[in-house]
């Protein structure tokens, strides 16, 4: 079953849901061959090999349902390389989080009730054997750690919890979920953006706080997400690597409330901080306005771009001497929330917060744009992705549901892409060979309940996984609650 074909049952009693989390589109921990059960797995003695002690155990209880293309949820347990791609819905596991995997939870979140087709469950040594094994890596019958190379991952922001969600983009998998109360953070914690080095071998994390007098910082991770580094910034919001220069521009973080009124306070930044990502040493550029929030980066290296949610003007900073051009945004109150730059640098659309409308600017001589044009998106546009060859241009609209395809040769909407799971879609990225393209969304209202939302969680945040050219939902992955922002 594709993702795009799942329905929403608002009012299924708790029974009923448990009894398909358990036996229709999960992990089955029973499911049999349908033959004889005489044959045993030998108990490890040593460490667990997939070969050897995963892979027999899962043919022998699950590969009779969980097999090809027609696997409930499109969960494939044939082999490890089809284990570690997950289902239509969420990972199966994540390498070192047994506890934060899916097969793990389902296995021992019920009662064990008989196997639908009379058969055996796995057993509790079977599951720890699963737990164990998870819990030193999911590693393949090479020894290798499920994605542990591939530099091509998304970062997922969370509005609603202190999490960070990892995504691999080329297999379209959750492979970390991070708590940032495991990092000494609070639960009020709030990841605001993140962005990485062009090698992977770093990324960085805006973290602020729902409490205003907590600690609030821009925090480095290594490859294998462990805290390396942090340092003290108030209101930290977007964050733009630059791919040639030692530098990290960290924008400020607005104050809006969500019926769109500002909360100021003495002490609101006005500035751009600028990192040296090497050891986090600080600069900061002023700028005459509060709320210089979007950041954008001309791929020729030679300006940084930047507006405002509190007035209508566009800030560019020359990198390499620091200076600081202000240009008025024309037209009605826009109130930019964020920029993104064609791959030739010669165009950028903005979102407008206040406006709901998308604009475009002309860029060619970058310290002095030139506005095209505006086209109203409906209500609360967000991020923005441009296509291949820059003929498409993405953007997420929050309060319509929907995402708004712009053609730049048209030069105007050319069409909208629905889906039941796009409730709230806030972040935006493509993968790196632009086949697929990632939407974020909210479900704030809870307008989607999840395929393996257990009675005690709270509605997950999505991550719909779109065909750019079919156009098409091919998964929906449930993750922790508010996704938000994508970093990348």
């Amino acid at each position: 079953m594709k993702a795009g074909s799942a329905t929403y049952h608002p009012f299924w009693p708790l029974a009923l849901i448990a009894f398909i989390l358990l036996v229709g589109t999960s992990v089955l921990p029973g499911c049999e061959l349908l033959g004889e059960e005489s044959t045993t797995v030998e108990e490890p003695t040593g460490p667990i090999r997939y070969a050897e002690h995963i892979q027999p155990l899962l043919d022998r209880k699950c590969v009779a349902c969980h097999a090809g293309a027609e696997a409930p949820a499109g969960l494939d347990l044939t082999s490890w390389d089809n284990l570690i791609q997950g289902s239509n819905f969420s990972e199966a596991l994540i390498p070192f989080q047994p506890e934060k995997s899916v097969m793990i939870r389902l296995m021992t979140s019920y009662d064990r009730e008989p196997h639908p087709k009379g058969k055996s469950r796995l057993t509790d040594s079977e599951v720890e054997r699963l737990r164990s094994w998870i819990a030193d890596g999911a590693r393949g019958p090479a020894g290798s750690v499920p994605f542990a190379d591939s530099p091509d991952r998304l970062y997922i922001a969370h509005a609603s919890a202190p999490a960070i969600t990892i995504v691999e983009s080329n297999a379209a998998v959750i492979i970390a979920r991070l708590d940032l109360t495991d990092y000494g953070f609070t639960q009020r914690a709030r990841a605001q953006h993140m962005a990485a080095e062009p090698d992977g071998s770093f990324w960085y994390a805006s973290i602020s706080s729902t409490r205003w007098n907590e600690t609030e910082v821009v925090a480095k991770f290594n490859r294998d997400n462990e805290l390396v580094a942090m340092i003290p910034v108030r209101a930290p919001g977007q964050l733009l690597v630059h791919p040639t220069r030692d530098e990290l521009y960290v924008s400020a973080a607005p104050s809006i409330d969500e019926d769109r009124i500002f909360h100021r306070t003495p002490g609101d930044r006005t500035s751009v901080i600028r990192l040296r990502r090497s050891d986090l040493f600080f600069d900061s550029i002023d700028v005459t306005y509060r709320e210089a929030y979007p950041l954008a980066l001309r791929p020729q290296g030679d300006a940084v771009f930047s507006s405002s949610m509190e007035v209508d003007q566009m800030l560019i900073i020359e990198p390499s001497s620091k200076d600081v051009t202000v240009r008025d945004v024309k037209g009605t109150k826009h109130l930019m929330r964020h920029l993104s730059i064609s791959d030739d640098g010669r165009w950028m659309w903005g979102s407008g917060y206040w406006s709901n409308t998308a604009t475009l600017f002309d860029i060619s001589d970058p310290l002095n744009p030139v506005q095209r044009q505006s086209l109203f998106m409906g209500f609360d546009p967000r991020q923005i992705a441009w296509g291949p060859d820059d003929d498409q241009v993405y953007i997420a609209v929050r309060g319509s549901q929907s995402v708004q395809v712009i053609s730049t040769d048209l030069g105007y909407i050319d069409y909208e892409i629905r889906h039941p799971a796009m409730q709230e879609p806030v972040g935006m990225a493509l993968s790196p060979n632009d086949s697929t393209l990632f939407v974020t969304a909210e479900n704030a209202l809870a307008a989607w309940r999840g395929k393996h939302q257990f009675p005690e969680d709270p509605a997950p945040g999505l991550i719909l996984v779109i065909d750019r050219e079919s156009r098409q939902v091919t998964k929906v992955l449930e993750t922790s609650p508010g996704a938000a922002a994508i970093g990348q």
